[in-house]
């Protein structure tokens, strides 16, 4: 109980961890929606079909929100402080821009995107899908804008407004009914609800003046940070494209996202942790090295045991927590698990606190090239498991180059952001036991 008040106060009084935990609870809504929909009435094609609605806005966020929100967040420190309010309210306007733009090109482009990736020709409901996704993706800047302004107060009481709102939207449908129209009403709602709190923060500073220099600079910060997110999301759209190539069947599709998760929690701590280091490390280095380090200590020793524990066990708990035929999806699960060893490490950071977009960028090139190489071997070998383990080995060279730049260019070396002692470890650990678990 001590422990619980602890962290309550440390969310309470640091915007950084109560950033961390909004994204936890987003990670979470993910999560329980799924156990949601596996146990309810709706088939496993239905399940495919709501997890290309989440694919398409999985599109949206990587390709219209995550280098604006990311050049948001290096940008706003430097701006003056009169025009802070203005800037906030340029960068929503941007978002809007850029995110309608794409989902205008899926509407219009919707037969060639759905028959070449998913194999089928296209979605019922696809502009009221479009509009839901809109909604509820851009809604995320609220959260930027409380870590942006050290809000550190904002954050409990939204994150757990957005998780049991978010939950309430799926779990109403499913309850009376389990129709998929009946699915995106609760949905569209939900979502024009959390673009009201939206509009509620941008109302409270009385500042909605457009600036042509404002949105330059904006985009300007925001295409490098851009382009690399997009060569995750193209990523992403290759393996979709891979397995309907492969195996063509949306419950095919389900049960390889349903498998292709990380643990609740880890990668929404670690990208909220990461961005929020963007910000210490622009203004204090070597405190933001420290912190990394620290921080990256502690996730380490609770998220490795816990995947350890979860390669023995996980097919039984995907039976459990969904259903017999999701059980197929523990072994793309412990595949994801080895993201670990490269998960707790923060090179990206330290990057874009030094504004090397370019080279991020170059980096994510290389990334996506081994990405699409090994998935294309390893599928033929393991099957939907291979797509994973390409995934994966990919996404460690990404930061064994990031590594190699910071300490040859830069002089800032792997041990000034993480503990390796431990790291070793828990990396040799984990590894050994999923060699022993895939073979044995």
């Amino acid at each position: 109980m001590n422990y619980l008040f602890r962290y309550y106060q440390s969310v309470k009084n640091d915007s950084a961890k109560g950033f961390q935990f909004f994204s936890i609870c987003r990670q979470l809504v993910t999560f329980v929606g799924g156990v949601i929909l596996a146990k309810s009435a709706y088939t496993n094609t239905e399940i495919g079909i709501y997890e290309v609605w989440m694919f398409l806005g999985l599109i949206l966020s990587f390709a219209g929100l995550s280098g604006v929100l990311q050049a948001f967040l290096a940008q706003y420190g430097k701006i003056d402080r009169s025009e802070q309010n203005k800037f906030i309210f340029n960068v929503y306007v941007v978002i809007w821009l850029i995110t309608g733009f794409l989902a205008l090109m899926l509407l219009l482009f919707k037969k060639f995107i759905f028959t070449q990736v998913f194999g089928i020709e296209s979605i019922p409901l696809l502009p009221f899908v479009l509009v839901f996704l809109l909604l509820h993706f851009n809604a995320v800047f609220a959260p930027y804008i409380g870590l942006a302004k050290n809000q550190s107060s904002f954050f409990i009481p939204y994150a757990l407004f957005y998780l049991v709102g978010n939950i309430l939207s799926i779990l109403i449908p499913a309850v009376f009914g389990g129709d998929l129209n009946l699915l995106l009403t609760g949905l569209l709602v939900w979502a024009a609800i959390e673009q009201v709190v939206v509009l509620y923060l941008l109302g409270k500073e009385k500042v909605f003046a457009l600036s042509s220099n404002l949105i330059r600079l904006v985009l300007s910060a925001a295409l490098p940070l851009t382009l690399y997110a997009g060569a995750g999301l193209f990523a992403q759209i290759f393996d979709a494209w891979l397995v309907n190539y492969h195996f063509g069947n949306l419950s095919v599709f389900a049960l390889f996202k349903y498998g292709a998760r990380e643990i609740p929690g880890a990668i929404a701590l670690s990208s909220a942790f990461s961005a929020s280091m963007v910000v210490l490390l622009i203004s204090n280095r070597a405190g933001g090295l420290e912190r990394i380090k620290n921080g990256s200590s502690r996730f380490m020793h609770f998220f490795f045991p816990v995947s350890i524990l979860l390669i023995f066990f996980s097919e039984r708990l995907f039976g459990l927590l969904y259903n017999d035929f999701f059980e197929q999806s523990a072994a793309i699960f412990n595949a994801y698990l080895l993201i670990m060893v490269s998960r707790w490490i923060f090179p990206q950071a330290v990057l874009m606190s030094l504004g090397k977009h370019k080279e991020i960028f170059s980096i994510s090139l290389i990334e996506l090239i081994c990405n699409i190489l090994l998935s294309l071997w390893f599928v033929r070998l393991f099957g939907l498991v291979g797509i994973a383990l390409g995934t994966v080995i990919a996404f460690w060279l990404e930061k064994v180059l990031m590594i190699f730049i910071l300490r040859n260019k830069y002089g800032i070396k792997l041990k000034e952001y993480i503990d390796l002692k431990p790291w070793s470890i828990y990396s040799l650990l984990l590894l050994a036991v999923f060699v022993w678990k895939w073979w044995f």
